[in-house]
This record gives structure tokens, sequence and C-alpha cells, in this order.
């Protein structure tokens, strides 16, 4: 699978709409975490910066993801993308 970036959608003033109350709903240190993730920071530094595991800012950035690319496509669409189950089921429980 293809990695996401929400910010690879055409920046439609919808889009951009609903990116902005999006990341208003993270929490503090989720938003955070985006804000250096895509100022370029990597993530061993936000680690450092955040007292926290590299591990755990991975975790936290695919959770972001599939939070905005779920919200952002619902916003826009209506729906939440027919594969967006199976990720969650994947990353969050499926133990498989």
């Amino acid at each position: 699978m293809a990695y996401f970036n929400p910010e690879h959608y055409i920046p439609t003033d919808a889009f951009l709409r609903s990116y902005e109350r999006a990341l208003m709903d993270l929490s503090d240190r989720d938003l955070a975490v985006w804000l250096m993730h895509r100022a370029g920071t990597g993530q061993c530094e936000i680690a450092r910066r955040m007292e926290t595991s590299q591990p755990t800012v991975q975790r936290i950035l695919a959770r972001i993801t599939l939070y905005l690319r779920t919200r952002i496509h619902r916003d826009l669409h209506g729906e939440a993308p027919a594969h967006t189950f199976g990720l969650v089921m994947r990353r969050f429980g499926s133990g498989r």
C-alpha cells in the first residue's frame, strides 16, 4: 500500500476546511507530533522532544494518518473509505 499523505489531495477550499477541522480535533500531543513530522523532523528526534520512544511516535503517526484519511474522505464524500475498516483491524486489533 502506498503511503498516504492527506496533503496530496488537490487543496480545494473544502479539503482545507476539512483538514483544518481534523487537525483541531487532535489532542495537543498528537498535533505536536504531526506538525513536527510535517516540518520534516525525524521520528527519533520527535521521540526525544516528546520524551517517548520512536515506536510510540511511529504508532501515533500511523493513527493520525488513518484518522485524517477517514475524516477528510468522509467530509468530502459523505462516507468513510471502504478499505478503512480493514486497515483498522490490521493495525489495531486483528492479532494477525
